[in-house]
């Protein structure tokens, strides 16, 4: 392939995700609760029916007495997020374990539903192997892919909110390894290397360097922008 299809329009190419990452730091559940907060209002005012998002701590179909949206739940939230959201059993007030907190929200549409959005936090790690990191997963059908300013503007919140170090946009090619396509590609001025686990989606095959991007500085940072 000599060049790349535009990134909205790639037929390779199903989900895409903003991804955000940074290495060891602790936080609290209150901590994570108000950076959730803010990044879903954030999220808002760009697709309000972002606003929606609530907690999938069990894989199962939604029931009256679930919470409701993050949005609603107040000084809830945080409690919610230390007694669910911890890998090992949660003994208030013990800190939260080297691992930090890990869990996943969407808004209760269908995933091929243009306006379906998924979260996953994974934040107040402070395993150096594992590092922390968050992601925002969208559909193909997203008019957000066909215009680069969009998707700039939610790379920044993103990396402001979680002060990531790194960020990157990419979808996962379903060939060989499911390695990720770049769209956007950030890393923070004098940001340490990625924690060993830092995931497939803030890192991209080295071939494509070799296809034709545009590289400038950014909030802080080196940003790559591919087609």
């Amino acid at each position: 392939m000599n060049e790349l299809p535009p990134f909205a329009h790639d037929p390779r190419l199903g989900e895409r995700t903003f991804a955000f990452g940074w290495g060891a730091r602790p936080a609290t559940a209150d901590d994570v609760a108000a950076h959730l907060t803010e990044t879903v209002e954030r999220l808002a005012e760009i697709e309000p029916a972002w606003a929606e998002v609530r907690f999938l701590f069990e894989m199962r179909a939604l029931r009256a007495s679930d919470p409701g949206p993050v949005l609603t739940l107040g000084d809830d939230l945080a409690r919610r997020i230390d007694r669910r959201g911890r890998f090992e059993a949660p003994a208030a007030p013990r800190p939260v374990g080297p691992w930090g907190y890990s869990f996943v929200l969407d808004n209760q549409r269908k995933e091929d539903d243009p306006l379906y959005v998924a979260l996953f936090i994974g934040a107040g790690a402070t395993a150096e192997e594992k590092g922390n990191q968050v992601y925002f997963k969208l559909p193909a059908q997203h008019p957000m892919w066909r215009d680069v300013e969009q998707g700039l503007r939610v790379l920044r919140l993103g990396a402001a909110v979680w002060r990531a170090d790194c960020a990157q946009v990419s979808a996962l090619v379903p060939e060989g390894q499911y390695l990720p396509r770049p769209w956007l590609n950030w890393t923070r001025h004098g940001a340490p290397p990625l924690p060993v686990l830092s995931g497939k989606y803030l890192t991209y095959p080295a071939e494509y360097e070799a296809f034709p991007h545009e590289t400038r500085e950014a909030f802080g940072g080196l940003l790559k922008v591919w087609p």
